[in-house]
């Protein structure tokens, strides 16, 4: 027979703190998940205002460039955490070394030449993978950022490639115009 003696003054506060401690713990993890998210969207608004830096410095205002990694190369974007998302446990590397998490327009169609003229309602970069299940993060020529599920993206993609192909080939692999 187990015995019985009084409880220790201290018990009903440990095992109140552990409740709460257990009632917290998932809200803190959605609040960091929501966090990363948050983040991954401000790293594409990043993106953007690099790629109008861009179009200012060395587009000639026409141009965008052929990749993301002219960002990094030119040091439009010197911060090389801007191209990592917080969700990406293994974000793939772009040809000059760079980690990057984001796909973009550029990246896909190295040999066309976009220019600032490229309608604002097309994706222009968006995650490499959809980090949040079912969802993923866009952002289209106007520089808005937006969440959106793999259907719509997969539509807007087509949209994109089928513009795409209508572009002007650059003349050579350099990407000279």
């Amino acid at each position: 027979v187990p015995f019985i003696g009084p409880v220790p003054a201290g018990a009903p506060a440990v095992a109140v703190v552990a409740i709460g401690a257990g009632m917290l713990l998932p809200a803190l993890a959605r609040a960091r998940g929501e966090a990363r998210l948050i983040r991954d969207r401000n790293n594409l608004n990043q993106i953007a205002k690099g790629l109008a830096t861009y179009l200012n410095e060395f587009g000639d205002n026409r141009f965008y460039p052929r990749g993301l990694g002219e960002l990094w190369d030119k040091k439009i974007i010197p911060d090389p955490g801007v191209f990592v998302s917080p969700l990406d446990r293994a974000p793939p590397k772009l040809p000059n070394g760079l980690a990057c998490s984001y796909g973009s327009c550029f990246d896909r169609h190295p040999n066309r030449i976009f220019r600032d003229d490229f309608p604002p309602n097309v994706i222009c970069a968006w995650d490499r993978i959809p980090f949040e299940p079912g969802r993923r993060n866009v952002m289209f020529f106007d520089s808005h950022v937006e969440a959106m599920d793999e259907a719509r993206f997969a539509g807007l993609l087509q949209e994109l490639d089928a513009l795409a192909a209508k572009l002007q080939e650059r003349p050579d692999k350099k990407g000279e115009f």
